[in-house]
């Protein structure tokens, strides 16, 4: 089985599904693997500056927010490959969706880590009360949905 390193962390869904659909394609070839995750760099750059940068407590609090609604469509996506491999069998599962089902799965602790580091920021640089009472909210959330 193919070691799958995940350098996908922080892709909306829809450009996961993309991305693992064209890394099947390329069956293997180096070249066109690093294209293709050259191709979708762009946007995890994006969301990683983001998280890299954010400073005061607003800020990171908006950029946490968007983390969990990730880490939210990242569960729901995951639970509907299970339930197409519950419901029709392993088999039905094409490769490029047991690719994203890995990549997917992966790259939530990674998105938990950026969470918490955005959270960790905005409790440092303080804040109002009402951005407390968000970060108290986004981390219960959070430990529900997990």
């Amino acid at each position: 089985m193919e070691c799958v390193v995940v350098d996908n962390n922080h892709l909306s869904v829809e450009k996961n599904q993309s991305r693992s659909e064209e890394l099947v394609n390329c069956q293997g070839d180096t070249s066109c693997r690093a294209t293709v995750r050259d191709k979708y760099r762009q946007e995890y750059d994006k969301v990683q500056e983001r998280i890299a940068t954010c400073s005061g407590a607003d800020q990171c609090v908006a950029v946490a927010k968007e983390l969990r609604a990730l880490q939210g469509d990242y569960s729901a996506r995951i639970g509907e490959i299970q339930e197409k491999a519950r419901m029709q069998g392993l088999d039905s599962l094409t490769p490029a969706e047991v690719r994203e089902c890995a990549d997917l799965r992966g790259a939530m602790s990674n998105i938990d880590a950026s969470r918490n580091l955005v959270l960790h920021r905005a409790q440092v640089t303080g804040g109002s009360e009402e951005t407390t009472q968000e970060i108290v909210k986004i981390m219960g959330q959070t430990g529900i949905a997990a």
